[in-house]
């Protein structure tokens, strides 16, 4: 019973059950009067469309200290604007019933999104649907310069790592508005990459990215004389966020590189010289044409999760001719008809090997001029 004068709220609530149009009345009674009010609402089921979604998100191989962002698409599925959201666990929500939030490693962003309402109930174009973007954001961090061993070859193991994310519609049910996928990825650390100088100076500058054909796998040193040997000047990169303690080993000793053992700053290159060591010839003695020499080169560091590096050395000596410098003009004079005069040509082997030679004269004057030894073979001089 109300008091003259005074109001009340009475609340009416709207459950709907089914997904349809309900209308009846309210009718309210009292001593003085009949009134009937009309009640009108519309069920709807929130949601978003789920087929698009892969079964498992695999996110691949994630280098530390790099982070690696994936964007999942989300399409509204319903005629009402609607909002999602997105949490991750490191248990699959579905079947445990304390699943925990993940804390490390990975996260998504935003944590909340807003999906627009489609025009119509069933688009038939994914263009035609209100959507928005999730990030997941993959990152694992080292907090210090020194590698620790131990803590590496447990952060990339080889079964990797699998989180969950629950996407969920806000107002939705449980049957339609959450989806769980497992998301999966593992850890691992950069390989050490033998570059040129140029191209080490060009990454640095950002005007390039490191491609798999940068990596020098074979340094040749191309054609040089015997005594000079040669020299080239590379860069080991070490692309992680901690440094490597790097030794060099040559298996021979033909080649050298110096230094043969250095420490690399994260995200930094040190250079490396390296030398093909001149081939030592003795007076007198006789060399081949050209001798091509082989080695390899191995670089390995600290870390046992990254390869030992191999790189084939090669390069030729050859036996450079010394230049050979005649008189132009050979001027015997006037000699006396029938008698002869003589020039002495001294010939001398330009190269440290025998050497086969020949002399010929016009053959329209052969009569007037001759050769002693028109064919011989030279030794090495001494």
């Amino acid at each position: 019973m109300e008091l003259p004068g005074e109001a009340v709220d009475i609340a009416i609530t709207f459950k709907p059950d089914l997904v349809m149009r309900y209308e009846t009345e309210l009718q309210i009674k009292s001593q003085l009067d009949k009134k009937t009010v009309t009640l009108i609402g519309q069920g709807a089921l929130y949601k978003f469309l789920k087929g698009p979604l892969p079964p498992v998100i695999s996110l691949g191989h994630v280098h530390i200290g790099t982070p690696l962002t994936e964007n999942i698409k989300i399409y509204n599925d319903c005629i009402y604007d609607i909002t999602v959201q997105a949490k991750l666990y490191d248990n699959d929500p579905a079947d445990a019933s304390e699943a925990s939030e993940t804390k490390e490693f990975i996260s998504v962003d935003p944590k909340v999104i807003e999906l627009l309402a489609n025009g119509t109930d069933s688009p038939t174009q994914l263009d035609d649907r209100g959507f928005g973007e999730f990030s997941l954001i993959v990152n694992a961090t080292f907090p210090t310069d020194e590698a620790n061993v131990d803590e590496l070859l447990a952060l990339c193991n080889k079964i990797g790592r699998r989180n969950f994310i629950k996407l969920e519609t806000l107002g939705g049910d449980k049957e339609t508005g959450i989806h769980c996928i497992p998301v999966t990825y593992r850890f691992g650390v950069y390989d050490m990459a033998l570059v040129s100088v140029s191209k080490y100076a060009s990454i640095k500058k950002g005007d390039a990215q490191l491609e798999d054909s940068d990596r020098l796998k074979e340094i040749d040193f191309g054609e040089m004389a015997y005594e000079a040997g040669g020299s080239m000047v590379m860069v080991l990169y070490n692309r992680n966020p901690f440094k490597l303690h790097v030794e060099t080993i040559m298996a021979g000793h033909k080649f050298a590189v110096y230094p043969p053992k250095a420490s690399i700053s994260p995200n930094s290159g040190k250079e490396f010289r390296v030398e093909m060591k001149p081939f030592s010839v003795s007076d007198g003695e006789e060399v081949s044409a050209s001798i091509t020499l082989h080695e390899y080169l191995k670089l390995k560091c600290q870390v046992p999760l990254i390869e030992e590096a191999q790189i084939h050395l090669t390069g030729t000596f050859i036996d450079e001719p010394e230049t050979l410098e005649f008189n132009e003009v050979i001027d015997f004079g006037s000699i006396r008809r029938l008698f002869s005069g003589e020039y002495i040509l001294e010939f001398r082997n330009p190269v440290r090997r025998s050497l086969k030679y020949k002399f010929s004269i016009e053959p329209d004057y052969r009569d007037i001029f001759s050769i002693e030894k028109s064919e011989h073979t030279i030794s090495v001089s001494k």
